[in-house]
């Protein structure tokens, strides 16, 4: 994915939702919370979350704590995010590593439940063991989402998969894992 592909995907993760949802009026007042929010017209959503996240590179397994804020536009069935995140914690063994990213993803919802996929940039960095120099290398990202919305300005919990390819010396590393995020739609 070159630089300019990932600007086009931050680009239509914001324009998809408005140009293709058609606009729709308010649900009757007997309907359920859920087919109010099927019903809801393109607007801007606000998303928080504190998460924790499982990786592995090589023979090295992370456990880490972070955080996400996502901003976006959704519609009656799918919308468009930009999410950046950091998470820092250590491999079993005790070495501190260190991820940070942005990535643009595109969300299908079926009512609460919501299916995505998206990709951007991402750093990743770790303390070697034998001198203590940080060793950091940047890439790109690939992500594969599921969640669910509690409701439209409340909880949600969401669960990603994602695989990040970095460039080190003449080979690739990849960087694989889930993330196990909760957080709250404003």
């Amino acid at each position: 994915m070159t630089l300019r592909a990932f600007f086009t995907l931050v680009t239509a993760a914001f324009l998809v939702p408005r140009f293709a949802v058609a606009q729709t009026q308010r649900a009757a007042p007997d309907r359920s919370p859920a087919d109010e929010r099927a019903n809801r017209p393109s607007h801007t959503v606000v998303r928080l979350a504190i998460l924790g996240a499982y990786r592995s590179l090589y023979d090295l397994y992370v456990f880490a704590p972070g955080a996400e804020a996502s901003l976006g536009r959704e519609g009656e069935w799918a919308g468009g995010l930009v999410n950046v995140y950091g998470l820092h914690g250590s491999t079993v063994a005790g070495l501190p590593v260190t991820q940070f990213g942005i990535t643009g993803t595109f969300e299908a919802h079926f009512g609460g439940l919501r299916v995505g996929a998206g990709g951007g940039l991402t750093n990743f960095s770790i303390v070697r063991a034998t001198n203590g120099q940080r060793l950091s290398s940047t890439g790109f990202e690939n992500v594969v989402r599921l969640g669910y919305d509690f409701s439209d300005h409340g909880p949600y919990i969401l669960s990603q998969f994602s695989v990040a390819f970095y460039k080190g010396g003449p080979d690739f590393a990849i960087v694989s894992g889930p993330t196990l995020y909760v957080g709250w739609r404003f």
